[in-house]
């Protein structure tokens, strides 16, 4: 399972912890616990590789799928330029 997929679970017990009726505050402790000690932090940029266009680091020199060189992203893109920023989920 990698960050993006743990991210997704850790989402998804939150809002079924918050949807019980009563849930414990030791239940919600235990949680609080866990999700802190996977320190997953925040998600890392993403962009598509103008070679391949398949989605790797903002930051990656090399592509992970082509193997081609990449120039890494300055800083209009990565504010959130389209056309090279992805949102993975």
């Amino acid at each position: 399972m990698d960050r993006v997929d743990l991210r997704a679970a850790v989402e998804q017990v939150d809002r079924e912890i918050a949807a019980l009726p009563l849930a414990s505050s030791v239940l919600r402790g235990a949680w609080s616990q866990l999700v802190c000690a996977l320190a997953l932090g925040p998600e890392r940029p993403t962009r598509k590789c103008p070679h391949c266009g398949n989605v790797g680091m903002c930051d990656a020199t090399l592509c992970g799928y082509c193997w081609k060189k990449l120039v890494p992203a300055d800083d209009a893109e990565r504010c959130g330029d389209p056309a090279y920023l992805v949102s993975v989920t």
